[in-house]
């Protein structure tokens, strides 16, 4: 299975990471966990968490070289869900992440899958999944390389609602 992400919403789709239309920059992946609280100690030594009791959302940097078309489409996905968002109307924008497994523990996913569901060892299990993200504005640097004219960056952030 090739690594990709798929960004799509409404009419509009996007692949990013196929290497015929866009390839990541050097680093240009990175999914990281929003906060999930810290740990302080108490006069006495013992370890004191906190943080939310919901489950903690991901947050997507992305660098990728794209073509002019590529550029966009991204960006009308971008303005289109911005624009459904400011009409109070649903403005998800839905992500297929092949690059990244979701890694939970049950037996059987909680969300939408994008391929093939790998049982772990010990119990749980490991699948690419679709989510439920939010666009922040992509900035893009023309290039001088004539088939990827284009560095995008942008962020994503989950939204709490799980894609069922």
């Amino acid at each position: 299975m090739t690594r990709t992400l798929t960004l799509s919403i409404d009419t509009f789709s996007l692949t990013l990471g196929d290497r015929i239309s866009s390839r990541f920059a050097q680093g240009g992946y990175e999914r990281v966990i929003s906060s999930t609280g810290e740990v302080e100690y108490s006069l006495f030594g013992s370890p004191v968490s906190d943080g939310s009791l919901y489950e903690a959302k991901f947050v997507w940097t992305i660098q990728t070289y794209v073509g002019i078309e590529q550029w966009r489409v991204l960006w009308a996905i971008f303005a289109r869900a911005e624009r459904h968002r400011r009409n109070q109307q649903d403005s998800q924008i839905y992500l297929s992440d092949t690059i990244q497994p979701y890694i939970e523990d049950a037996i059987a996913p909680t969300r939408q899958t994008a391929g093939d569901i790998t049982p772990i060892d010990g119990g749980g299990i490991a699948y690419p999944a679709v989510y439920a993200v939010r666009m922040f504005e992509p900035k893009a640097e023309e290039t001088a390389n004539l088939q990827y004219r284009y560095l995008a960056r942008f962020v994503l952030k989950e939204l709490d609602r799980v894609v069922a």
